[in-house]
């Protein structure tokens, strides 16, 4: 998804780390993502979003989303 090229572009445009929330679910996909980007994943908290009802659609008055608080790092520096 989009989220995964602005995670790459902000990659590309750092010489450090990248700090990006997604939802915990995504964890596997990211950590494989960040493997073939010869990147760094890790994990700096877990943490839980409460979203609130903003659709008329929307069943829920609010729900809880858990979602990581990660760092990507270049191994060694800009490549």
């Amino acid at each position: 998804g989009i989220d995964v090229k602005f995670l790459q572009v902000g990659l590309l445009m750092s010489n450090n780390s990248v700090y990006s929330l997604h939802k915990t679910s995504t964890r596997p996909f990211l950590q494989k993502k960040s493997e073939e980007w010869g990147v760094e994943m890790e994990v700096v908290a877990e943490l839980r979003f409460n979203l609130s009802k903003t659709l008329k659609c929307h069943k829920k008055n609010s729900v809880d989303v858990e979602v990581d608080f990660i760092k990507l790092s270049h191994k060694t520096g800009k490549s």
